[in-house]
């Protein structure tokens, strides 16, 4: 579905790429656990896709520090 598959910031998108832009450009999206692991991806591939993140922790503040740095550093929101 939707064409062949291409790499995106290190993930597969399905070639919908395009179409989680439209989507997400300008939304605003929360992510639990952004700081690390699987939730730090998250938080990168949403900002790729034009959204705008919101890093929620418990610990590892530094972490999340790092994360929100290398999103704005990628241009990302």
């Amino acid at each position: 579905a939707g064409g062949p598959a291409r790499r995106v910031h290190g993930s597969y998108d399905g070639g919908m790429g395009a179409q989680l832009q439209r989507l997400l450009a300008g939304k605003r999206a929360l992510v639990s656990g952004g700081n690390t692991g699987i939730g730090a991806a998250t938080a990168k591939a949403l900002a790729a896709a034009g959204a705008r993140v919101l890093i929620d922790y418990v610990a590892e503040a530094d972490a999340a520090e790092r994360g929100v740095a290398a999103i704005a550093d990628e241009g990302g929101g």
